[in-house]
């Protein structure tokens, strides 16, 4: 082969090479970053939320985040008006979250766990109740707890108001996040199993099935469930009227939810510290 021809065959094969390189890069940092289904859409919210985890909303609209580090190190953050400010620290894991008209209420998964009332007005801190690996948490109407014990055989209790407490269901394969249903019941993401259970007074029952490490779950104003998948290129979906609707995908492990209003969710990515806002387009 002539060496001019045997030059211009290297030249087209780097060229190639260089094209095959350059897509491939293209196509990594296109795939690197969730997608919104047709008719919703997404900003990024806060950045820079180190193990950021889940997420509340106060009466004065602030919003809450837990960042769940370990060994004290775990905090609560408080965003309001593009600032970020710690307001709770020295927690191990702090995990669940939800916010009432006059408090926060935390919980730390780790055994012996601390359930958390921290005060809205002054941040201060009491200890309601210890648990084995408590995570998903929320306040009945009565001001009593529903908290969801992250263990292989785990449990959702009840905790009221004098520490308590009583066991609602048990025998669940690592429950996590919670809520509160219209009519009484507590739909809880049983995570080692891909299902959302029903708990009602009817028993313990599958709500949703097939999905895959569900985390959280929340309820809407309109009784749609918001439910988040705890791995890399996980899901946050919308059950409604017997429906499953993706919303986001290839977001990279999210975990807590908090409704903003009807047609607008936050959604924490914790793969990727931060907080989405989510919302709808049409």
């Amino acid at each position: 082969m002539k060496s001019g021809k045997r030059a211009r065959l290297w030249v087209s094969a780097g060229v190639v090479a260089l094209v095959a390189i350059g897509a491939l890069a293209v196509k990594r940092y296109v795939i690197d970053r969730p997608y919104a289904s047709p008719g919703w859409a997404y900003e990024i919210h806060t950045r820079g939320l180190l193990r950021a985890d889940n997420v509340a909303i106060g009466p004065d609209k602030s919003i809450y985040v837990s960042l769940e580090q370990s060994r004290g190190k775990g905090k609560i953050v408080r965003l309001k008006d593009g600032r970020t400010q710690t307001v709770v620290y020295n927690l191990s894991r702090p995990d669940g979250l939800i916010a009432s008209a006059s408090d926060l209420y935390v919980s730390e998964e780790i055994e012996g766990g601390r359930i958390l009332k921290i005060a809205l007005k002054d941040f201060s801190k009491t200890v309601v109740t210890r648990l084995e690996k408590p995570e998903g948490i929320m306040v009945m109407p009565d001001g009593a707890l529903i908290v969801a014990q992250d263990k292989t055989d785990g449990r959702v209790v009840k905790v009221s108001s004098n520490g308590t407490v009583t066991v609602l269901a048990d025998n669940i394969r690592r429950p996590e996040g919670l809520t509160l249903g219209k009519d009484g019941e507590i739909y809880v993401a049983e995570t080692a199993t891909g299902r959302i259970l029903r708990i009602s007074e009817k028993g313990v029952e599958p709500f949703v099935e097939g999905l895959n490490q569900p985390d959280q779950v929340t309820m809407g104003p309109d009784g749609a469930l918001w439910i988040t998948e705890d791995r890399k290129g996980a899901r946050l979906m919308r059950f409604s009227s017997g429906r499953l609707e993706t919303i986001l995908e290839n977001l990279n492990k999210p975990q807590g939810i908090a409704v903003a209003d009807a047609t607008s969710v936050y959604v924490v990515e914790q793969g990727r510290n931060r907080l989405l806002r989510v919302h709808s387009a049409r």
